[in-house]
């Protein structure tokens, strides 16, 4: 809203716990282990989520020395803090979260680590503190924001808004400390930078690279779901582009750092950016793309990079040999990514589909009959007109008559057909059915 933008959806958090926001709703239901939310439900399929405002889990409230406390934040005075800083922002306060001193994240982790050993229990976000807390523990400053909705008012406990007003992407409080409780941010950070084309602050940015090899530490569900979440949003170009300079997408895909620091690697970059162009455009355009076609966009690239079509024979084994091509590249790729074997096989045949669907428009935009009644033929069809638009080239006519099912796929001679979609078949009379009488045969029928 500041930005003056639209806001998709909102955040709700309270400082009530979800148990409490269940004895106020009778519609409500507690949800949860690892964070616990409650979720308030009304007609029409509409669910309100709500989070309880929640505190770092290596923040001490006894010593106020601490990663997160040093922003200048008393936890024993934190409601007066509160109050002080609920009509308005303080510049000073401010200026002391963003330039707190900050001491080496590495030794803060290892202490944390041998606390929970110590404590043995199961790793939890349901520690619950107050506002002022929550907002420390946020990733980046302009987006630990707080909207009052009793006053119209902007709260601020770590200097968001004047970040906004200079156009700066900063962590909140010392970015080591913060990369090294949770190595996810720095996706964050370049995701913030990418979509609101501001930079990245320097002490930010420098410490991005230092911590890149923790995010091998992190699930690969959680960093794939950040990594699609960057495809989906309509500023992959951007994004992927501060992560060739931060050296990220090296950590995430190594293979991609062979290519684009090897030769030609200004070819596969245009690839790259051209893949990156159309989903954007999709994306912006409101439209959707499934998170197999993201990944599958994404790695076209190096089948293209690898020229299998001009290195494919010619004659009856080409198309299985194009295809065992594409699986060689593509695979390895999507298996250390975390994805299923069958989801690495939707996208290696999609890929596939893309080239054949490619070559019928290099020879005229005809498609054999043997291609549209393929099921990897939508697919293909689809990656390849991603590309189109990213290359702002028109689609061949005949390819988007069959992809659009123009052409039945059925009836390919195109015979007439009836009202009911089936061919028109002679005329004749229905088949008289004849039912068998109960008991015996020769028994006479009953009056």
């Amino acid at each position: 809203m500041l930005l003056g933008k639209e806001p998709k959806d909102f955040d709700v958090a309270t400082d009530a716990s979800p148990s409490e926001i269940r004895a106020l709703f009778r519609n409500c239901r507690v949800i949860g282990r690892r964070f616990r939310l409650a979720h308030i439900y009304f007609h029409g399929g509409n669910i309100i989520e709500v989070s309880t405002f929640r505190k770092s889990t290596n923040m001490d409230d006894k010593d106020g020395d601490n990663g997160d406390n040093g922003n200048g934040f008393d936890p024993e005075n934190g409601d007066e803090e509160s109050g002080d800083v609920q009509n308005g922002f303080d510049p000073e306060n401010g200026d002391k979260s963003n330039g707190s001193h900050c001491d080496n994240g590495d030794e803060e982790s290892g202490d944390n680590g041998k606390s929970r050993k110590k404590k043995e229990r199961p790793p939890t976000e349901n520690d619950f503190g107050t506002e002022t807390q929550d907002a420390l523990r946020r990733d980046i400053t302009i987006n630990a924001l707080f909207y009052n909705i009793a006053n119209f008012s902007i709260i601020d406990y770590v200097g968001g808004i004047e970040d906004l007003r200079k156009g700066l992407v900063r962590s909140v409080g010392c970015p080591h400390r913060s990369f090294t409780e949770d190595p996810v941010r720095i996706m964050r950070v370049l995701r913030h930078s990418a979509r609101t084309d501001f930079p990245i602050e320097s002490e930010t940015y420098s410490a991005i690279s230092e911590h890149l090899p923790k995010l091998s530490k992190c699930p690969e569900a959680r960093v794939r779901e950040e990594f699609l979440r960057d495809l989906r949003g309509g500023w992959a170009r951007k994004c992927i582009k501060l992560m060739i300079e931060t050296g990220l997408l090296y950590y995430l895909f190594p293979e991609y750092e062979n290519v684009l620091r090897g030769p030609g690697a200004h070819v596969f970059a245009h690839f790259l950016a051209t893949n990156l162009k159309g989903i954007d455009s999709i994306n912006n355009g409101g439209g959707s793309i499934s998170d197999t076609m993201l990944m599958t966009v994404f790695f076209a690239p190096f089948v293209r990079h690898a020229h299998i079509m001009d290195r494919a024979p010619t004659g009856k084994g080409r198309a299985g040999f194009i295809h065992e091509q594409v699986k060689d590249l593509i695979k390895p790729l999507i298996r250390g990514f975390g994805f299923s074997k069958g989801r690495a096989e939707h996208v290696c045949q999609s890929i596939f589909g893309m080239l054949l669907v490619e070559e019928a428009a290099r020879f005229g935009g005809k498609v054999p009959r043997s291609l549209f009644t393929k099921k990897y033929f939508n697919d293909g069809y689809k990656l390849y007109r991603i590309e189109c638009i990213g290359r702002d080239e028109a689609i061949p006519n005949a390819i988007r008559r069959a992809a659009e099912g123009l052409i039945d796929r059925k009836n390919p001679s195109g015979k007439p057909r009836g009202d009911n979609g089936e061919e028109e078949k002679k005329s004749r009379a229905p088949r008289r059915r004849y039912r068998r009488r109960k008991g015996n045969d020769h028994s006479p029928p009953k009056e």
